[in-house]
Order: C-alpha cells, then sequence, then structure tokens
C-alpha cells in the first residue's frame, strides 16, 4: 500500500510502504504525527531501498497503546538533515480514526449513538406502557416524563437513523442497501 490508511485499529500491527522518487530513502526519512486533543505520537519510517516503510507495532513505545481511540490529524513529512540545515517537505495532511484496542482486555461497546439511542427511547416507550404517568410527585417535587407521541416520534426518528446506518455497512460490505432507487433520464426537447 502507497496510500496511508484511513483508519488504524490501537493495538494491531499496522504496515505500508511510501515510494516518492524525489524523496527517496535512505537520502530522506519519512515521518508522521497523529494529533489529536487526547493525545499526540510521532512515527517514523524506515528505509528500504528507496522506498520508506512505515510499521506501527501492536505493544510497546512505537505502538499506538498509549492514544485513544477518536480522529486524529495525520501529518507526513520526509526530512533530510539535522538542527539549521534541516530540510522538510510535508506531503499529507488528513483525518484518520483510530479504531478501540480490541486486544485490550475490557469490553468496548462499539454500538453506535443511534443504536444505543433507539434502545433507550424504546425502554421508555415500554417503562411507560407499564406506568402511563406523564408526571409525578415526590417529596414537593414534580418530575415531568415526555408523552407518549414524543417518544413515539423519538422512535421513529431513530427507528431511521439505525436503518440508515445499516444501509451505509451493507454498502461498504458491496452488499445491496435494501433500498429502492428510482431515477428517470430525459432528453431535452
Amino acid at each position: 500500500m502507497n496510500e496511508e490508511p484511513d483508519q488504524i485499529t490501537i493495538g494491531e500491527t499496522t504496515t505500508w510502504t511510501k515510494t516518492d522518487s524525489a524523496h527517496p530513502a535512505p537520502d530522506y526519512t519519512l515521518k508522521y504525527t497523529l494529533n489529536s486533543a487526547s493525545g499526540t505520537k510521532t512515527i517514523t519510517g524506515a528505509p528500504s531501498d528507496t522506498d520508506h516503510i512505515v510499521t506501527i507495532p501492536a505493544a510497546g513505545a512505537a505502538s499506538l497503546v498509549d492514544l485513544t481511540a477518536g480522529v486524529y490529524t495525520l501529518l507526513g513529512w520526509f526530512e533530510k538533515g539535522t538542527g539549521d540545515n534541516v530540510e522538510r517537505y510535508t506531503f499529507v495532511k488528513k483525518t484518520i480514526t483510530l479504531l478501540p484496542n480490541l486486544f485490550a482486555g475490557s469490553v468496548v461497546d462499539q454500538t453506535s449513538n443511534a443504536r444505543q439511542t433507539l434502545a433507550l427511547v424504546q425502554a421508555a416507550i415500554k417503562a411507560f406502557a407499564k406506568r402511563p404517568v406523564d408526571s409525578i410527585t415526590v417529596n414537593g417535587k414534580m418530575f415531568t416524563r415526555p408523552t407518549f407521541d414524543v417518544l413515539c416520534r423519538f422512535e421513529r426518528e431513530y427507528v431511521r437513523r439505525v436503518a440508515d446506518e445499516i444501509a451505509v455497512e451493507k454498502r461498504a460490505q458491496g452488499k445491496s442497501s435494501g433500498r429502492i432507487i428510482k431515477s428517470e433520464f430525459t432528453t431535452p426537447i
């Protein structure tokens, strides 16, 4: 692969090769930084003939295990020289997603926000069905719940959002989204 990945799973070994005839190894060193509010990491490529090989190990000081999952800015550049004689040539600045470390031993909930919210709204509807009370007073304090109509409106919205997510997941897997796309092509007269 000669392109930087769009996502990396923390705790997995990730490798790619970068070829640039204008900045060959070992004359130039390939470097990247991953930056976000939650952390920064510098990654240095290794020379292989005139190519640069980038390897992010699964564990250890050069791995990403000290970073948290999320969206980062990946900045890549070629560097030559040191001190006042350093030359830097930036070639990429892009957004990259670090996925959670599935090997960390802790359970990671990867359920989307829409699916979590839908489950909560459906639980609220079920609770409302058991006890259809709009408000209750406890020790002089009045607590008001959303009405059944509002809960049903939320449910319809989040059912739609989850269906959109499922369609995107299916398309990413090369499957049919299950939706019908109607279009009409006309020739101007």
